[in-house]
């Protein structure tokens, strides 16, 4: 009942926001800031002249639609929209200017069929088959609304939660942005924490069909995915792209009466130097573990992580990697003792993705490659993962259709612990094999 009332406030505030007119006189007649104050001065009848006849002009192709759409993806200097940060909306498309009063809605849809194939029969971990079948993955809808210049709401709901009983996970993102200056904006509301390329980039771009293991345990860590807080993002340089810094502080899975303005502590650094080619650097910390009654342990506990990436984002050729570092932070997972001792206490990652888009006369392929390698326990002598991925990607020239055959081998060392969700598909060795359909409007 209290998440109905919830987003049910949170749409009624996005509608009241997104049709307020910005454009309705103020007191004393004074425009609003951003219009010309001087009053237009009449043409004497006179000199009135007979407009000069306007040539209609040419109807815009298809390849022109692209050039046009492809130029606003950027700004003025040639930074990608939105930078790293706004880059996690559904479509993560660049959008056209929104209308001040307009409210803007989209869709994304993905439905798959997954078949798993496992190994060896471990009564040790939940059977990965548990995954198998048809399954409505994801039901994004996003609501954008820009009533002035310098203010931009957004909201992102997945009802495919409500299909999967988990509706209290369902609002993804439900932020402001404010431009303080030219250079400097904040962000508040529900929003990405600042941590790993494997978070940052949207979904509905991503050339695979599932982000990999060392996703899992930086969310089921609480160092990466979404929480609640604010963000500054300052770009000091003469062009916004070459140095983008943003400094975040967030609740950190600590709520109620564990909640602190400190819950977590996040920065990130990216760069783009060359045209197509970004870096970046980034860390979390929480300096605070939950507090439980006695005889409890937390799910989560203090910790902290750090990666740095790189990326080549041209038209066809798409090339990223990543390295990760941090502290095995999910309790319930780490395979401690009953005292709380033994288990894994840090982690490490690396991963690369190499995708190449290729262009035919109504469609496009979009071949992708991905490796990744996790130690979820450095202290011991398990807990190796190695995930190997081939994907072919079949869209229309727009994509907003998307046919996706992703075939994943995924390797564990037995005896490794566990890394959450979903439930023992990437605890141990098994071959996975997806069809998925996308669909955005």
């Amino acid at each position: 009942m209290r998440f109905s009332v919830l987003l049910a406030l949170v749409l009624a505030s996005f509608t009241t926001i997104a049709f307020a007119d910005p454009d309705a006189p103020t007191d004393g007649g004074v425009p609003p800031p951003g219009t010309n104050a001087q009053p237009a001065e009449p043409t004497p009848p006179d000199q009135a002249t007979t407009p000069p006849t306007e040539t209609a002009p040419p109807p815009t192709t298809e390849d022109e639609h692209d050039k046009k759409k492809k130029k606003h993806k950027h700004d003025e200097d040639g930074e990608p929209a939105g930078g790293d940060i706004q880059n996690d909306i559904v479509d993560d498309e660049a959008e056209p200017e929104i209308a001040s009063r307009g409210l803007r809605f989209r869709w994304l849809f993905q439905t798959r069929y997954t078949h798993v194939v496992p190994s060896v029969t471990d009564t040790m971990h939940d059977d990965p088959r548990v995954a198998d079948g048809y399954s409505l993955f994801r039901t994004f809808m996003r609501a954008t609304a820009k009533p002035t210049p310098w203010l931009h709401g957004k909201l992102l709901i997945d009802f495919a939660e409500l299909a999967r009983k988990t509706g209290a996970k369902s609002v993804k993102l439900a932020y402001a942005e404010i431009n303080l200056h030219p250079r400097v904006t904040a962000t508040v509301g529900l929003f990405k924490r600042t941590f790993s390329l494997l978070e940052l980039l949207a979904i509905s771009d991503y050339e695979l069909a599932d982000i990999g293991p060392a996703d899992n345990l930086i969310k089921d860590a609480e160092l990466g995915g979404r929480d609640i807080g604010a963000m500054v993002r300052v770009d000091p340089l003469e062009k916004k792209r070459w140095l983008n810094i943003y400094l975040s502080t967030l609740s950190g899975a600590l709520t109620g009466a564990n909640a602190h303005v400190d819950g977590l502590l996040a920065a990130r650094v990216a760069s783009e130097p060359v045209k197509h080619l970004i870096f970046g650097v980034d860390g979390v910390w929480r300096p605070k573990s939950q507090e439980v009654p006695a005889g409890f342990t937390p799910s989560v506990g203090k910790g902290k992580a750090i990666s740095a990436d790189v990326r080549y984002e041209a038209k066809k050729l798409h090339l990223r990697a990543e390295w990760m570092f941090g502290d095995r932070a999910d309790f319930n997972h780490r395979g401690d003792d009953a005292m709380g001792n033994g288990g894994a206490r840090t982690f490490m990652s690396v991963w690369a993705v190499a995708a190449m888009k290729f262009k035919l006369p109504d469609l496009a392929l979009l071949p992708a490659v991905r490796v990744e390698w996790l130690d979820a326990d450095r202290e011991h002598g398990v807990g190796r993962r190695y995930y190997l991925s081939g994907a072919l990607n079949l869209m229309d020239r727009h994509d907003q259709v998307r046919l996706l055959v992703d075939v994943s081998r995924s390797i564990v060392q037995s005896g490794s612990p566990l890394i959450g969700q979903p439930p023992g598909l990437l605890d141990q060795s098994s071959t996975i094999a997806v069809v998925q359909v996308q669909v955005k409007i």
